[in-house]
């Protein structure tokens, strides 16, 4: 009987030393997954901001292009009624623009919000110029003004441009994170079903050795 439990004592350190190995492999391996999971998710939300970001902008473009056509249309018939609208699309445009700016994100525009408060104040010269029953004055500062707005519209639609384009990359990482996950969770699972199994094997073996003595002896 003491010679059994010195025999199979040696025999269980290997043993006992696979299953510790196997639990920290499941262990790291699960750790790993969830971490991944993890970054999946940040990247997502870092994708939805850098969407957002380019959805302001673009609205941003919209709501100042609106005021430049409501501003020429004055410049053309004089009509007064126009002007609150003229105001309600620039100071929307301009709240756009600062929110897009209160984000982080992929291109710097930094420069827009200057660049439009400065045609603004062109506008605002435009509009006194035609209040003024200066017709020519009017048109011919509203073309500088117009010359000024291209440019603004163009770093707009390269910022749209680097944001979207940000996105669709971040987006591409979150689905490579998560594919990576899914993998990682698969071989958590695999090793822990194999783990499993041999825990079974070895109970096995030593309750049959518990109930018929000596069959280990005869085994060999």
């Amino acid at each position: 009987m003491g010679n059994m439990q010195s025999e199979s004592s040696p025999r269980r350190w290997p043993i006992l030393i696979g299953f510790a190995v196997a639990g920290l492999i499941f262990a790291a391996v699960l750790g790993a997954s969830f971490w991944q999971s993890g970054v999946a998710d940040s990247k997502r939300d870092d994708a939805k901001a850098y969407t957002d970001r380019a959805a302001l902008l673009q609205e941003a473009g919209v709501e100042g292009q609106a005021a430049a056509v409501g501003l020429q249309t004055y410049v053309e018939q004089g009509d007064a009624t126009l002007l609150p609208q003229i105001k309600g699309h620039t100071d929307a445009g301009v709240e756009k623009l600062t929110a897009a700016l209160a984000m982080s994100g992929a291109s710097d525009v930094s420069g827009l919000l200057s660049a439009a408060s400065d045609l603004v104040d062109g506008s605002s010269q435009v509009v006194t110029l035609r209040q003024s029953g200066d017709i020519a004055g009017a048109a011919a500062a509203l073309e500088q003004l117009s010359a000024e707005f291209e440019p603004l519209l163009a770093t707009q639609a390269t910022a749209i441009e680097a944001e979207q384009a940000a996105a669709t990359a971040t987006l591409s990482d979150a689905d490579s994170a998560e594919d990576l996950a899914g993998w990682l969770s698969i071989v958590a699972i695999v090793v822990a079903a194999v783990s499993g199994g041999a825990l079974l094997i070895v109970l096995r073996r030593v309750v049959f050795r518990r109930r018929v003595p000596g069959a280990a002896s005869s085994v060999r």
